[in-house]
């Protein structure tokens, strides 16, 4: 049973994970407003802090939002980032995703 409480919607996107100097980029599995799985051969260590580029296509321009987190858990395929110090304009882009992310799901439901 999944105990999250933050609502996972999949997403179609890429994200940059920075520490330091270095960065690792990826693919955005899934989304939530408490943080992100990026699917990645390369990851970093549990409880690493992080800054987050969540990069947004399919628009006239790519969108840019950039985030704080720390890395809670990896694996063979990705690894987990929770956020932290979450702006206000942080959280408004994220919901606005989520409740796009979830009318598209619901229409392709409702589709087929």
């Amino acid at each position: 049973m999944d105990h999250r409480g933050n609502t996972r919607v999949p997403l179609d996107s890429t994200a940059e994970v920075q520490r330091g100097g270095d960065s690792i980029t990826g693919d955005v599995q899934n989304l939530s407003l408490s943080g992100l799985y990026l699917k990645s051969p390369d990851v970093y260590d549990a409880g690493t802090p992080v800054e987050i580029t969540l990069y947004l296509s399919g628009s006239a321009r790519e969108i840019q939002i950039p985030l704080k987190g720390v890395i809670i858990r990896n694996d063979t395929q990705g690894m987990a980032v929770q956020f932290q110090q979450l702006e206000l304009d942080g959280i408004i882009n994220l919901n606005n995703i989520i409740i796009y992310s979830r009318m598209e799901i619901d229409k392709k439901l409702k589709d087929s």
